[in-house]
């Protein structure tokens, strides 16, 4: 679930403004009865982002640059709990290791007036969470775009060596120009540390239960890349349908349903997601990490050949895309190329996104669309074989004429 919002009106600016020597208590006062105006630091609170186990987020401004951030504190109370603290530096860590336009920047962590905390990139935005929350599932090439960028993510994180653990709709963060952000770094790990940093415990479990795959609920240490994309297969999933994949029972139903019943077939509850879209998820979702695809890469190959440039699974995903409106008399064929110049569809093509979304086409940077009217060979078979009857007439009147 994602961090409940702070339906307060902030506090005027200035109301609870200590200065930047100020006594650190009182700041913490300020913190904890309204968070605007209060300063952590060179950091001027604005106001509550949301919270969750790992403390607080609050949209701030750097005074020193002048520009606004996510300020993630973690409180005093929870600073006294080895683990929590243990987690959230790792966050700070793993993130500062990382520079992807599709992964949330981190631009500072450490402590003043007795808290800790990490700076990050601001994203003006909503959560897919949320965005799914309010106007239903989406549509599916919307849903493809998405993983298509949280994919390329996690590739650039596994190569060096982090595992994300928790990927969910909640920490997919989305700009208005439709940019997608993979934040909320708390439970990565580094694949070759071998104390895993005192973050989980030999036997002990950590992520969110309706995202886990099979192993990474045996044991957290277990999980790899591998189970990334199983998470991302489930996110997927909660994208085209509005539904997680087992949604129903306590915990330890749905930890039993991930690692031993079937997978749910999307296309029940969505008519309109093609079997090329199902397949890819279906091998995402699989119970054995051996079964799935191995690397990110692995996962962009399959989604730019397998479902986008096969000529019988990209008319399915077409297919589903076309508004009610589009002539029946013409097909539209995506290609997908390299560099160059972007040439949009046309209006009755484009997916109907909700409001803020922004256009998915203007956030991939590096691959772009083409799009050809096709005529549809079906429509003009009657003409063509009175035209080829003609062509075949006529060779046969000159041959007997020369005859």
């Amino acid at each position: 679930m994602p961090p409940k919002r702070d339906s307060r009106k902030p506090t005027p600016a200035g109301k609870a403004k200590p200065t930047s020597g100020g006594n650190g208590a009182a700041r913490g006062d300020a913190i904890q009865r309204d968070s605007a105006g209060a300063y952590i630091g060179k950091y001027r609170l604005i106001k509550k982002l949301g919270s969750g186990g790992m403390g607080a987020v609050y949209l701030a401004e750097d005074t020193d640059l002048g520009r606004k951030i996510a300020l993630k504190v973690l409180p005093r109370d929870k600073a006294r709990n080895p683990t929590l603290v243990a987690r959230f530096k790792a966050e700070a860590k793993a993130a500062a290791n990382l520079s992807h336009d599709n992964i949330v920047a981190v631009y500072e962590a450490g402590d003043a007036d007795g808290y800790l905390y990490i700076a990050l990139e601001y994203v003006d935005g909503t959560d897919v969470f949320e965005l799914v929350s309010k106007h239903g599932p989406l549509p599916v090439k919307r849903t493809i775009n998405i993983i298509r960028q949280v994919t390329s993510a996690l590739d650039h994180a596994a190569e060096r060596g982090i595992v994300h653990r928790d990927i969910k709709p909640a920490n997919l963060l989305i700009r208005s120009n439709g940019t997608v952000k993979l934040t909320d770094l708390g439970l990565a790990r580094s694949i070759e540390a071998a104390s895993d940093a005192g973050i989980t415990r030999a036997g002990h479990t950590v992520g969110t239960v309706d995202y886990m795959p099979p192993e990474q609920a045996r044991d957290s240490k277990l999980a790899d890349v591998r189970s990334d994309l199983y998470s991302l297969g489930c996110t997927w999933y909660f994208m085209l349908t509005g539904s997680v994949p087992f949604p129903d029972g306590d915990l330890m139903n749905k930890l039993y349903a991930h690692g031993h019943d079937p997978r749910p077939d999307p296309r029940e509850m969505n008519a309109k997601i093609p079997e090329g879209v199902a397949a890819v998820l279906e091998r995402m979702m699989a119970k054995s990490p051996e079964s799935r695809h191995q690397t990110p890469k692995e996962l962009l190959r399959d989604l730019d050949h397998s479902m986008l440039t096969n000529d019988a699974v990209a008319g399915g995903v077409l297919a589903a895309l076309e508004d009610d409106d589009v002539n029946p008399n013409q097909v539209y064929e995506q290609r997908q190329f390299k560099g160059g110049r972007r040439d949009a569809p046309p209006p009755s093509q484009r997916s109907k996104l909700p409001p803020g979304t922004g256009d998915p086409q203007d956030s991939d940077a590096d691959v772009h669309e083409e799009w050809v009217v096709k005529i549809d060979a079906l429509k003009l078979l009657p003409a063509l074989l009175v035209i080829a009857g003609g062509i075949v007439a006529l060779v046969y009147v000159l041959q007997f004429l020369n005859s």
